[in-house]
């Protein structure tokens, strides 16, 4: 496959991603399809870096979009787990720290049922 046609196929793949990234909550069973799909992009981008810098100026419009993507699907992904953690938290109060999206470990006070309106 041509590097076009290789970034054409990311762009498929990010978008089945991001498709998948909101059925997961509703339905586990998608998380198989979505590690399958994360496992596609994986080796698909170890292809795509193998190819010169110079190849990738002439595809900008795709490179775009595939930036577009990957942000939304960084976002979606960062909302799942702050609502897993914000359940987690309702239903298990001793447990109080929470995962920000670098990482860092911080408490909360109150969870998903008992906030004040």
């Amino acid at each position: 496959m041509d590097l076009h046609g290789e970034l054409e196929r990311l762009v498929t793949l990010l978008e089945d991603e991001k498709s998948l990234l909101g059925k997961t909550l509703a339905d586990a069973a998608f998380t198989e399809a979505l590690e399958q799909v994360t496992q596609q992009k994986q080796a698909l981008l170890e292809r795509i870096a193998s190819y010169d810098a110079t190849a990738l100026r002439h595809h900008e419009e795709l490179l775009k979009r595939i930036r577009e993507l990957g942000e939304i699907n960084m976002q979606i992904a960062q909302s799942n787990m702050l609502f897993i953690e914000e359940l987690f938290s309702s239903i298990f109060k001793d447990s109080t720290s929470q995962y920000d999206e670098n990482g860092a470990v911080s408490s909360k006070k109150e969870g998903l049922i008992n906030k004040k309106i």
